[in-house]
């Protein structure tokens, strides 16, 4: 009888590693070239974020691109202030748009930044979360800083 219930127990801590293993994960890295994690709503009605700002201070991001590719971030953003600014540190021009984490088939906000300039996602408010998405015309690398 023992023997009967040790192998249960056995055979049930498998099944559970098994299973386990094969739930995907999410990388907490911010470096991903797929569309972000599915949104985890809380009760709230809105996707839960990883960055706040202006409390996280500033978060820098770097990351290839294929042209015509969208590279999304995999951070989620809450802001309470009405602003996220966009600093292109890289070489090349890139567009960068704002989305509901919610829905990403529709940009809320559109910025084209220069390499070494700075532009901004004005009108925000502080009970919506967004995610950032980055395009570019030529294979090249994603630089840039995001702050609140």
């Amino acid at each position: 009888m023992k023997y009967v219930l040790k192998l249960t127990a056995v055979l049930c801590l498998f099944t559970f590693l098994a299973g386990c293993a094969a739930i995907p994960s999410v990388k907490s890295s911010a470096f991903q070239v797929t569309a972000p994690a599915p949104a985890e709503t809380g009760g709230r009605g809105s996707a839960e974020y990883t960055l706040f700002f202006p409390d996280d201070g500033t978060f820098s991001y770097a990351h290839n691109i294929g042209a015509d590719e969208t590279l999304y971030v995999h951070e989620i953003i809450k802001t309470n202030t009405t602003q996220i600014r966009i600093t292109n540190e890289g070489e090349t021009a890139i567009v960068c748009n704002l989305y509901d984490p919610d829905d990403i088939s529709n940009a809320l906000q559109t910025l084209s930044i220069e390499p070494g300039k700075s532009a901004t996602f004005a009108n925000l408010i502080s009970t919506q979360t967004y995610c950032i998405g980055f395009q570019s015309t030529q294979d090249n690398t994603v630089k840039v800083t995001v702050s609140g």
